[in-house]
């Protein structure tokens, strides 16, 4: 491995078992990797040690030592170390074999004594050699899993370490059995007992079990041919590396394995969500079309919003790898093969691109809050939220959440999670206090939009803003030149009218109102509007505090056919007609209806 500098070397006149005459270590951050040990002297002391492969034996700093009262002797010889300021050290002792364990990996190592080392402890490369440690540097993973370990060190199984950034920009690793990784201190005190539950250090290694019906099940259509197998994708020199770390990482962790399964289907990339980076997906289009669709419904995102109208204190949960949660069924793990220009493998965890993973995952998570769900959690695919009305309630109500999680080896993206917040985001929505609002991001995309070249693009726009309708007053009406515009088998000819639509869409989307999220325990008021070519109505609600009547939600419909020839008056009661079947589900039951 090139390295950028030399920040000391050792000479010595005689050979020793520490001696060597170039000791290095990289100051290269790419190849300067932490892990958190424990040293018995005989106290328990911990520390984090840096691992460097341009070392070519241990080191212990001499602050560390007498820090600890931990025993030394002279060496035989002295060695010379050359710091990377120029300066030449003496070295002069060495401690005693000390007891030194990395989670399960327990081992006696004796440390060559320094004076201003950067580190408390080093690791170097007659220790890496020792135990034939293998190290993957893109995925930060430290693997022991040498005959040595097995006989010496007390393992009973390969141990798989976890690299994580530290302030400092290095790399600290963890182990990915316990949870002693930083991030967990950003956690509220009153649930620093489930850190394991948002740890980076969750030992992945070891598969989620077999759960019965709720594992991936892949049923073949009666009569169906088995998929075809398609020719491997060309992939750019950026996406062949990010396979290459995939396949490593995803072998290491024991979630996929080699393949001779008779088909397989090609693997890409798509952009994560934000750009941040690139998500393997695999082609799947031959196997689905086989495939008996699951028919397990996802829920309808503004049905989960109304669950939210009396709650006060939200916390999110973003589950890490949530598919990989859910095994495939036993058997049947050659249906998801995938082959590339490093070979043939298949997942025996459920992989992104297969069109029955939503619904398998939505039964799986629901059985899970099957009893809470709707009361004080909701739920789409991977994303959590535990809502109360008050913070003692949301103690109780989160710790709940966060126990079943545990008990189901389930974990969470800490970055990710938000905790006791009274503002928060979910699903494209931002909530509050019995308010719902659009998502600052989804505002700013409308904002950025440019206009459409064309009918798609101008039917992914409409499509967009569809979902948002019920914060636009009077959408229809407005949209109609662009709607007109967005039918097939016409020419796409950008009106006047389209580009002032077009603009008032956007200025009302960023000036979007706040909402009041229904309250069916609660009176509504219903104002309808009717014009020659669409009709219109807002559900109000009064508010609590101020007094004064909030929009609950705006819904708009231009009128097509023989509405067209109705009168006005008719026209009226048709939007009244409209708005009652639109809104049904708020307004039967509610104490009390005016229109």
């Amino acid at each position: 491995m090139e390295k950028e500098s030399v920040p000391f070397t050792t000479t010595s006149s005689m050979s020793e078992p520490h001696s060597t005459s170039n000791h290095v270590l990289s100051t290269n951050n790419q190849s300067l990797i932490y892990v958190p040990l424990t040293i018995f002297t005989p106290n328990e002391v911990s520390s984090t040690a840096l691992v460097d492969c341009g070392a070519t034996t241990s080191f212990i700093a001499q602050t560390f030592v007498q820090k600890h009262g931990i025993p030394t002797y002279p060496l035989s010889q002295a060695k010379k170390v050359t710091l990377a300021s120029g300066n030449t050290v003496q070295l002069t002792s060495e401690t005693i074999p000390l007891t030194v364990s990395i989670d399960e990996h327990t081992e006696t190592i004796s440390f060559i004594v320094v004076e201003n080392l950067s580190s408390e402890v080093i690791l170097g490369m007659n220790w890496l050699k020792t135990h034939d440690c293998q190290i993957i540097w893109s995925s930060h993973l430290l693997i022991f899993k040498s005959a040595h370990c097995f006989d010496n060190c007390g393992l009973a199984r390969p141990l798989i370490i976890h690299a994580q950034k530290t302030d400092d920009n290095h790399s600290s690793l963890n182990s990915l059995a316990h949870s002693t990784d930083p991030g967990t201190k950003e956690l509220p005190g009153s649930i620093t007992d489930y850190a394991d539950v948002f740890s980076t250090n969750t030992n992945f290694s070891a598969l989620p079990p077999h759960r019965g019906d709720l594992d991936c099940t892949l049923t073949i259509k009666p009569g169906a041919s088995l998929p075809k197998v398609r020719p491997i994708y060309r992939l750019s020199h950026l996406e062949s590396q990010e396979l290459r770390r995939y396949i490593d990482e995803m072998l290491n962790l024991g979630l996929i394995r080699q393949s001779i399964s008779p088909f397989a289907s090609p693997i890409f990339f798509v952009p994560k969500p934000g750009g941040d980076g690139l998500r393997p997906c695999v082609d799947y289009r031959d196997l689905n079309e086989r495939l008996i669709k699951d028919a397990y419904p996802l829920p309808l995102i503004d049905s989960l919003v109304d669950f939210l109208s009396t709650a006060k204190v939200f916390s999110k949960i973003d589950l890490r790898s949530a598919y990989h949660q859910i095994r495939i069924a036993e058997g049947q793990e050659g249906l998801t093969s995938f082959r590339c220009q490093f070979g043939q493998y298949e997942y025996k965890v459920m992989p992104f691109g297969l069109a029955n993973a939503p619904s398998i995952f939505m039964r799986f998570i629901n059985t899970l809050f099957a009893d809470i769900l709707n009361i004080y959690i909701i739920v789409y695919l991977d994303d959590i939220l535990v809502f109360s009305h008050t913070v003692t309630d949301h103690d109780y109500h989160l710790k709940d959440v966060l126990e079943r999680l545990r008990r189901n080896k389930l974990t969470a993206k800490l970055e990710k999670c938000e905790f006791y917040k009274t503002t928060i985001e979910f699903c494209g929505f931002r909530i509050s206090d019995g308010s719902v609002m659009m998502s600052a991001t989804k505002i700013q995309a409308v904002s950025n939009w440019e206009v459409p070249k064309d009918i798609k693009a101008l039917q992914s726009f409409l499509g967009f803003l569809n979902f948002y309708r019920r914060f636009i007053k009077n959408f229809s009406k407005i949209a109609l030149p662009l709607t007109t515009l967005s039918k097939k088998d016409q020419p796409y000819l950008w009106s006047k009218e389209c580009n002032q639509a077009f603009s008032s869409l956007k200025k009302l989307v960023t000036a979007s109102p706040v909402l009041r999220i229904p309250d069916s325990s609660q009176p509504f008021i219903i104002d309808t509007d009717a014009s020659d070519f669409a009709l219109g109505a807002v559900l109000f609600q009064k508010d609590d505090e101020t007094g004064k009547l909030r929009p609950c939600a705006f819904r708009s419909e231009k009128l097509s056919g023989s509405e067209l020839n109705y009168s006005i008056n008719d026209k009226e009661l048709l939007s009244i007609i409209k708005a009652l079947q639109s809104w049904r589900h708020y307004v039967l039951g509610a104490p009390e209806i005016t229109i």
